[in-house]
C-alpha cells in the first residue's frame, strides 16, 4: 500500500488520478469496485479514523455516477466536486483508496492512504464582479 498527501481547497474541485497495481502489472479493474473515502480523525488518537463510513465527509465509488471513472487497465480517476466540500471545515482529514472484488465483498485491497488537506479560498466569488 502506498502513502499520498494531498492539499486542496474548500469549494475546489479536485481531481486524483490514482494507479493501481498488481505484481508490478497495472491491474485489470473491470470486476473491481474502487472506494474512495475521507474521515476526520478520530478526537484522541493520532490518526485514527472514527468509526464506519456512515461517519465519512466524502464517499465516492466506480459505480455509474459514484464520483470515480475507471480510465483504462490499472487507472481510475477520482473527481471530488466543490459541493462535495463546500461544508467541510479546513483542516486535514484522513482518506484511502480501496478496491472490492464485486461479487466478494470480504475482498478488500487498500490502495493508497494518507491525509487530505483542504484549505479556506481567497476568492469565493464565482463571477466577474
Amino acid at each position: 500500500m502506498a502513502t499520498s498527501d494531498i492539499s486542496s481547497y474548500v469549494g475546489d474541485t479536485t481531481v486524483l488520478e490514482v494507479k493501481i497495481y498488481k505484481n508490478s502489472e497495472l491491474l485489470d479493474l473491470t470486476e473491481y469496485l474502487v472506494l474512495f473515502t475521507v474521515k476526520q480523525p478520530f478526537v484522541g488518537s493520532i490518526n485514527s479514523p472514527s468509526g464506519s463510513d456512515g461517519a465519512a465527509v466524502i464517499k465516492k465509488n466506480s459505480d455509474t455516477d459514484g464520483g470515480i471513472s475507471k480510465i483504462s487497465t490499472g487507472l481510475v480517476r477520482v473527481t471530488i466536486n466543490a459541493t462535495d466540500t463546500n461544508s467541510l471545515l479546513a483542516g486535514q482529514y484522513l482518506y484511502d483508496v480501496q478496491i472490492s472484488k464485486q461479487g466478494t465483498p470480504t475482498t478488500v485491497f487498500t490502495v493508497i492512504s494518507g491525509n487530505i488537506t483542504f484549505s479556506n479560498q481567497i476568492t469565493s466569488r464565482i463571477s466577474a464582479e
